[in-house]
């Protein structure tokens, strides 16, 4: 088995060959994973677990909310995928706690939608 570099690429491309993920989503996840397998180094994918998990929540913490729940978001959908490969025997994601996203600001309507809800 190899570093999990190879993984994350093969990850993203069969995603999007199924259609799963647009264009744009595979740059987002590509990054992602790139980050998370620079964090878990030259070790083998077989042992990608909860340390790797920690690192790259450490490495993350500079970032707003949202962007790491985005992130979160790649990485146990990666995390499960190789659990289901058979790569990793325990998926390290399972019983971690997501990064909080933040409660959006409520955006204000535009004049004319408020008129056309006022004449409803």
């Amino acid at each position: 088995m190899g570093t999990l570099q190879p993984y994350a690429a093969a990850y993203v491309a069969g995603r999007r060959r199924r259609g799963e993920i647009v264009t744009s989503t595979v740059v987002q996840h590509r990054s992602v994973l790139l980050r998370l397998a620079g964090v878990h180094g030259d070790r083998p994918a077989e042992r990608f677990g909860p340390g790797t998990i920690r690192r790259w929540q450490e490495s993350v913490a500079h970032l707003k909310p949202s962007t790491r729940a985005s992130a979160w978001t790649a990485i146990v959908g990666f995390s499960r995928w190789l659990h289901d490969e058979g790569v990793i025997a325990r998926d390290p994601c399972v019983g971690v706690r997501a990064p909080k996203r933040p409660r959006g600001e409520p955006r204000a309507l535009e004049s004319g939608s408020v008129a056309r809800l006022l004449e409803v």
